[in-house]
């Protein structure tokens, strides 16, 4: 198990006579798991986020949630309500 910062970052642009804010959330990812999300980079990617009680769970993937026949967004989901207490 390894600790994460999870960083927000406020930005704002100027427009014009407008000013726009909005905010991002960035998680940077330790060193020893860079082999691990490598192939990953540079592409789009989808995302599901579950809160629970202790936290949150983020499952990043391809514009093909299917693999096996599973659909990986919804299994995700039930995972996270069934045995962790999503609150979502």
């Amino acid at each position: 198990m390894t600790d994460i910062r999870l960083v927000r970052k406020m930005s704002r642009r100027r427009r014009k006579l407008s000013l726009y804010e909005y905010e991002r959330f960035m998680v940077n990812i330790p060193r020893d798991y860079h082999e691990k999300v490598r192939e990953w980079s540079g592409r789009d990617l989808k995302m599901s986020v579950e809160s629970f009680d202790k936290g949150f769970l983020v499952m990043a993937y391809t514009e093909d949630k299917y693999i096996d026949g599973w659909n990986l967004q919804r299994t995700f989901e039930d995972f996270v309500r069934n045995k962790l207490g999503s609150k979502s």
